[in-house]
């Protein structure tokens, strides 16, 4: 099931992702892993996020997590204290982000929190969303020291450059990212390369690099060219700036 809830997210089809995750849950339920339901919520909820900027629906969606599984039922280390730390910080509710950064801190054991590799990017949005950009990517940075996956969250990193105005670095983060391939890593790529492969076209567009965002743009409607209605904006956006971008190399003297 989750193999096939992956293909479906990865090609934009998020109603049939949603239906899979649905399924997951009901089972995750039944058997009794009430943490992996709250998770499953939780990464929707994310996903609405990264691929809509949705941000009133990842809070119905966390709102009904919560009231599902209450996040205090669970035993302090099935808690799925990261997600919700990043999810608060990306609706902008950074003050129960902290709290909950604190009783992460102060309750979760140390050797449970030093092998969640996620913990650099929960505080990286805590910093993002108070505005502390520098300190943000530093400690983005910190999970390449201690992560094998060394391109894994280099899109959230190039988030952080982009807003710093570091656009070379932005892209050359997310070149790498959007070619990098792991059989393994699917179910954290899905989600996240088609995206990708979008915002690097809006990038190259913004320096000038024609050949390059005609490149990433057509990755990118590939992938979601049969996405649902509700992605269907993005994807004719990619399409209208393919057509300038070749209008525009095709006056241009050679």
């Amino acid at each position: 099931m989750t193999n096939r809830a992956d293909y479906f997210i990865y090609r934009g089809r998020l109603k049939e992702f949603e239906e899979q995750e649905r399924k997951a849950i009901v089972l995750s339920r039944e058997s009794g892993n009430l943490s992996e339901v709250l998770g499953r919520y939780l990464g929707y909820a994310e996903i609405r996020i990264n691929l809509l900027g949705d941000l009133d629906g990842a809070r119905r969606l966390v709102e009904e997590a919560l009231t599902d599984v209450p996040f205090h039922s669970l035993n302090v280390e099935a808690r799925p204290y990261i997600d919700l730390i990043i999810l608060y910080a990306r609706l902008g509710d950074v003050e129960q982000a902290r709290s909950l950064r604190e009783e992460y801190e102060r309750l979760v054991p140390e050797r449970l929190r030093k092998g969640d590799l996620r913990r650099f990017q929960g505080e990286s949005e805590l910093l993002l969303a108070e505005g502390r950009l520098e300190e943000a990517l530093e400690i983005m940075r910190q999970s390449q020291s201690v992560d094998r996956c060394y391109v894994c969250f280099y899109d959230e990193q190039a988030r952080l450059l982009e807003r710093m105005d570091s656009l070379d670095a932005a892209i050359q983060l997310l070149e790498e990212f959007t070619d990098y391939s792991m059989s393994g890593l699917l179910w954290f790529l899905a989600p996240r390369q088609p995206i990708a492969n979008f915002h690097l076209g809006e990038l190259h567009v913004r320096l000038g690099n024609i050949d390059e965002a005609i490149e990433a743009y057509t990755k990118f409607v590939n992938l979601w060219n049969e996405a649902d209605d509700e992605l269907q904006p993005q994807v004719q956006h990619a399409r209208n700036q393919i057509e300038s971008l070749l209008d525009q190399s095709l006056r241009e003297p050679q």
